[in-house]
């Protein structure tokens, strides 16, 4: 490949860089915003599942895995 040719290519990826990093920034603020607004409850850390609700294992890496059922009391942190 042409040097001219990849110093083109390296220099648009930099911009669609700094793209991306833009958007991702600007949709962090709008989140953040959003959660505030709404005093969503994970602004003060995990929500527990609710007794009784069946969930994944935090490693799951599908829905269609085993679930465990959440018992009244028993935090979801404590599964590993």
């Amino acid at each position: 490949m042409a040097e001219g040719r990849l110093r083109e290519l390296l220099a648009r990826l930099r911009e669609h860089l700094s793209a991306g990093a833009a958007l991702r920034d600007e949709l962090s603020d709008r989140l953040d915003a959003w959660m505030r607004a709404t005093a969503d409850p994970l602004l003060d850390g995990p929500v527990p599942a609710p007794a009784g609700s069946l969930v994944n294992h935090p490693s799951a890496r599908s829905a269609e895995e085993q679930t465990l059922a959440i018992e009244a009391g028993a935090p979801l942190a404590g599964v590993a």
